[in-house]
């Protein structure tokens, strides 16, 4: 089977043979050390090459052995220390390579290079120096590697394992697509503890240096500092938002809070935003990159299982209106959606199941199997089990994709994603956004859709039970107590939801697991008694 090429970037006497040596003895794939490769074409030592015949001409043989050598596949290149001085270098490694920075200090450099007398560069009356004045030279070079990896105080099994590692994370990677019109197609990457193949991804999408990570307070203290330092290793220019944490913070005045940093940092159009956490987060920090000067671009990582599966693909972002949740907003796409399932460890047991009501949502509307899969799962998925939690979620981005590329704007199909929104806003509502996780409110939702569906003669009751046992059994609610949400207060709140279509309430009903359908059809009348007595 072909693999890509590993390619070793970094300057001299930053261990790139030692290390590339180790690499295949892991790989079985070829080593191929392109400073010798050199020699052997041009039949004597480098130092040679510059005396007899310049620098200028040795890169001319290294660009031509690189481009080469960049044919092949399933070969561990060792690079020379100025090969990162032609970009058309760079393009031809990394066309059928991963490039890897071997990250060293000037100390690191002069210790393992002193001792050595043919280093052409090196020939100066203070050699320690010059390794200074080259490094911050080819600095931003190296950077634009796909990933850099340390040197110090490691030898090069360390090294070799922790880029053996990354090599094989980024293989793993599932990858969906959503192809929209007019340049809105973006990629879903989704793996487990990626965290490390975060620059590497943003490259692909980002050409510039700015970023402003927008994060909450409680996101903020587990990863702000460890991705704002990753990026800036890769040479970014970044910048932190802290709001505060909670649905209630979604508002006008938190984003003007945004904007006047936006403005203080002077970030231009040219810039990135970075939503990194929940819901709350992507929905108002994408809303702000839509707005601000009339759109930037940004890229989701969401932090939540809610998120993963739901609000951070399909690029609807907004912010409430004391009068309606996510009254005001906007369809405004981003670069890319990165979502990392280790970051769900850090959510407590209640928040990952009321990110389950969305997955279950999935199923319920469009894939019975998923149900299924579910209900017999549930184990592996609440204790967070790689193989279990990866397959929902890819499984639920792909359901909301196929969605998204044909209703875009959600002018018609699209409306199938609200199963049990349109109860569950109205709860969320009523109760201030105060008594149930966003998650919980829907559960609640699906469960009274489900209901109506049956009462409305949709749907079989048996099959409103397997909903209603399976939400039950990942401990999520299925009502609510009218005293804290009077049926007179949740009618009230529905009829200003948004999804009202020429002033009727819209639902989605069921008339089995996996198919659902709009209906614009069921009286005012017919939906107070319900709401009285919601059972089927």
């Amino acid at each position: 089977m072909f693999q890509k090429n590993i390619i070793l970037v970094g300057f001299m006497g930053s261990g790139k043979t030692l290390v590339g040596q180790e690499l295949t003895r892991k790989t079985g794939m070829k080593f191929v050390d392109l400073d010798t490769e050199i020699e052997h074409h041009e039949g004597c030592p480098i130092s040679e090459i510059f005396d007899q015949k310049g620098e200028l001409y040795f890169r001319d043989v290294e660009s031509m052995l690189a481009k080469k050598y960049s044919r092949k596949r399933n070969q561990v290149i060792s690079t020379g220390g100025g090969v990162v001085k032609s970009e058309q270098n760079m393009k031809h490694l990394q066309k059928n390579g991963v490039l890897f920075f071997l990250d060293s200090s000037v100390d690191e450099i002069w210790e393992n290079t002193r001792s050595t007398a043919h280093r052409p560069l090196l020939k100066v009356p203070n050699p320690k120096e010059r390794i200074r004045q080259l490094l911050e030279e080819r600095i931003p070079q190296y950077r634009k590697s796909d990933f850099i990896v340390k040197t110090k105080n490691r030898d090069a099994p360390t090294i070799a394992k922790e880029i053996m590692s990354i090599y094989k994370k980024r293989k793993e990677l599932s990858r969906l697509n959503v192809c929209l019109e007019e340049h809105n197609s973006y990629d879903i990457v989704i793996g487990n503890d990626i965290r490390d193949l975060l620059a590497c991804e943003i490259r692909k999408v980002f050409q510039g240096t700015s970023i402003h990570i927008i994060t909450n307070t409680t996101v903020n203290k587990l990863y702000g500092s460890p991705i704002e330092i990753h990026l800036k290793e890769y040479g970014f220019d970044v910048h932190r938002i802290v709001i505060p944490d909670g649905e209630r913070y979604k508002t006008q005045k938190t984003l003007g809070n945004i904007y006047d940093k936006f403005i203080e940092n002077r970030l231009h159009r040219d810039g990135l935003v970075l939503t990194l956490g929940g819901g709350v987060v992507g929905d108002i920090g994408g809303y702000a990159a839509a707005t601000y000067m009339r759109g930037i671009s940004y890229i989701h990582i969401p932090t939540t299982l809610l998120a993963d599966v739901d609000s951070s693909v399909g690029g609807k972002v907004g912010i409430n209106h004391p009068k309606g949740k996510n009254m005001i907003g906007a369809f405004f796409q981003p670069k890319l959606v990165f979502i990392d399932t280790a970051f769900l460890k850090s959510l407590n047991k209640m928040e990952l199941r009321a990110g389950l009501a969305e997955v279950i949502k999935y199923g319920i509307i469009h894939d019975a199997r998923l149900f299924k899969y579910l209900q017999k799962n549930r184990k592996k998925i609440i204790n967070l089990n790689h193989e279990a939690v990866n397959f929902i979620v890819k499984k639920s981005c792909e359901i909301k994709t196929a969605v998204v590329e044909k209703d875009e704007k959600e002018e018609g199909l699209r409306a199938i994603l609200n199963f049990g929104h349109t109860f569950g806003h109205a709860i969320e509502a009523v109760t201030r956004y105060k008594t149930f996780r966003h998650g919980e409110a829907i559960a609640i939702g699906m469960n009274m859709a489900a209901a109506l569906s049956v009462r409305e003669g949709y749907m079989k009751r048996e099959e409103m039970l397997k909903i209603t046992k399976l939400i039950r059994d990942y401990k999520l609610p299925i009502k609510v107590d009218q005293k804290k949400a009077s049926p007179e207060n949740i009618f009230k709140a529905m009829k200003k939801d948004k999804k009202v279509f020429t002033n009727r309430l819209r639902f989605i009903l069921a008339q089995k697991i996996g198919k659902v359908f709009i209906s614009n059809d069921i009286a005012e009348e017919d939906i107070k008694p319900f709401l009285l007595d919601p059972r089927a």
